[in-house]
């Protein structure tokens, strides 16, 4: 709900207030009218209709103005009717209403029509003589008149503000999103340009390598085979990602929608797991089922921050041996991540481990999403967990 719609509301509220105050008027007038003047039950429903008939203003309000001078007519022609106290004043209502809502041939009309029935009201007190009829219809319509047209100028007014308000925020709206689009556009050409051709020559070199030393030594084979299916992986991820910065129907994604998905976690996991076995690290992995129910953005958070964490207990984990990965989810729908190898402690770790944007980009992804990040030495080794809490939409596992 945007600020311009949420004062529009506040605003009819208001009026809405304002018209209830017809009926303790109405109540008022009946109750204090002329003394020895008895208030009957017609003039108790005549005067509660037309306070009614008055809430109706706002919207049919050239149809309020009608019926209440037509019922106005007819107290006129019925002697001793109480309630023409209460209706005369809610006629040059419904006028102020139809002056300050409606154009052209409505106003005219309804100048008219509240001009006869307050005229034969006035004459009760002032005859048909001329000049002080004139007076006073002049002091009553035309106060109703101007009323109504100060109401019409401050209501234009505003419309215009709003409009003003619409067309800046529909220009900043194109603006940021071209800017984000130039930005985009310039990252995936660099990344194409730039990265992409590294790995595309990777992925050729290493291709070549395996048929120019066939006879090679049975590890040196299985190590080139990894570093051929790693680029190759890579460069399609690469191109997958260029391919969605270039996408125009996804400039206008938050900075927490994903630009991969992780569709199937758990085939990604063991894939990234297995990788990291190959290249000499044993990994363990642990994950309950139901982590496969989380929403696209947790999704793809556990992923990256699963092949992260592996990645850099397989590159800065002196002596290690084993990396367990755990991915469990909580009672109420959070998610915790933890990857702990058993590396040796030190100065070249901690150097190591600071020295890229691997720690840096991990914590991002999660305080992205509202959650918790931690990386330092564990009980026997390097140690990162991160927790990300449910999202908006999901509940407690078991109320899921």
């Amino acid at each position: 709900m945007t600020i311009r719609t949420l004062a529009a509301g506040v605003r009819e509220h208001r009026l809405l207030l304002l018209r209830l105050l017809v009926y303790p008027y109405a109540v008022a007038t009946l109750v204090l009218g002329p003394p020895g003047v008895a208030v009957t039950a017609w003039d108790w429903a005549v005067g509660l209709t037309c306070a009614t008939l008055s809430l109706l203003g706002g919207r049919w309000p050239f149809g309020v103005l009608m019926a209440q001078s037509v019922i106005l007519l007819y107290l006129r022609l019925s002697p001793g009717a109480t309630a023409i106290g209460v209706v005369s004043p809610l006629v040059l209502v419904a006028l102020v209403e139809v002056i300050a809502r409606l154009n052209g041939r409505f106003i005219t009309a309804g100048i008219v029509l509240a001009d006869i029935a307050i005229m034969l009201v006035v004459s009760q007190s002032t005859g048909f003589a001329p000049l002080p009829l004139i007076v006073r219809m002049g002091i009553v319509i035309g106060g109703a008149g101007l009323v109504g047209a100060l109401i019409r100028t401050v209501r234009a007014r505003i419309d215009e503000a709003e409009a003003r308000a619409r067309e800046a925020e529909l220009r900043h709206a194109s603006e940021s999103r071209a800017i984000r689009a130039e930005e985009r556009t310039a990252i995936a050409r660099e990344l194409h340009d730039l990265v992409a051709h590294h790995l595309s020559s990777i992925v050729l070199r290493s291709g070549v390598a395996r048929h120019v030393a066939p006879s090679a030594d049975p590890r040196l084979v299985a190590v080139i085979d990894d570093v051929h299916a790693d680029a190759s992986a890579a460069l399609t991820d690469l191109r997958q990602l260029v391919s969605v910065l270039r996408d125009p129907e996804r400039v206008d994604e938050g900075p927490g929608a994903p630009l991969i998905d992780g569709a199937d976690l758990r085939t990604c996991i063991d894939e990234i797991a297995e990788r990291t076995r190959q290249s000499g690290l044993s990994v363990v992995v642990r994950m309950d089922p139901d982590v496969a129910e989380l929403d696209t953005v947790r999704r793809l958070a556990v992923l990256r921050l699963s092949q992260e964490g592996l990645t850099n207990a397989l590159r800065h984990a002196n002596g290690a041996t084993r990396a367990d990965l755990v991915i469990r989810r909580g009672a109420m729908g959070e998610v915790q991540v933890e990857v702990k190898d058993d590396g040796m402690i030190g100065p070249h770790r901690r150097a190591a481990e600071g020295g890229g944007h691997g720690l840096a980009g991990m914590r991002e992804r999660v305080e992205l999403v509202g959650g918790r990040f931690d990386a330092g030495p564990g009980e026997h080794g390097w140690q990162v967990t991160a927790e990300l809490p449910p999202s908006a939409d999901t509940g407690a596992v078991g109320a899921a």
